[in-house]
């Protein structure tokens, strides 16, 4: 069975070789993480955890996905919010969230556990080195744009 046939797949810091694809039939890894949009910070956070033999399959030909098109990203109760003195809850965003998916589009535990984690995600993306301008409260959410555009989070990842 060919898991992968289409796109690129990265292994730890370089994509896999075409030879390498045609024979994906047998290869094996402990994750694959389908998508390089959030699965290259999936990949690095398993990575720090542990996990060894992890594949990121891509069928685009760069790796990013949609997520490097995003414009910013939304957190609340975040360091660079904190310091910036932009004063916007996880409660608040919860409600703003549920509102934008029309209360029943959504699990409120998924959106709940995504929103509590927004402020650690920012801090841990400046822990590896990405920087953040341009913040600013957005109906009641704070929007985060990386330094140079947010193409350069997939650059210090």
């Amino acid at each position: 069975m060919n898991l992968i046939p289409l796109g690129l797949i990265f292994l730890k810091d370089r994509a896999m070789t075409s030879t390498e694809r045609d024979n994906a039939e047998g290869f094996n890894s402990d994750l694959v993480i389908i998508g390089s949009g959030g699965g290259l910070t999936a990949a690095l956070s398993a990575a720090e955890k542990g996990v060894k033999n992890i594949a990121v399959i891509e069928k685009q030909t760069v790796p990013g996905g949609n997520t490097r098109l995003a414009g910013d990203i939304f957190a609340c109760e975040s360091p660079v919010q904190e310091r910036a003195g932009i004063k916007a809850g996880r409660d608040e965003y919860f409600k703003i969230a549920m509102r934008w998916a029309h209360w029943d589009r959504v699990d409120p535990r998924v959106v709940r556990a995504y929103v509590n984690k927004t402020g650690d995600t920012i801090r841990w993306l400046e822990e590896k080195g990405v920087e953040f301008e341009d913040i600013r409260p957005y109906r009641g959410i704070t929007t985060h744009n990386a330094v140079g555009s947010n193409r350069q989070i997939y650059k210090s990842l």
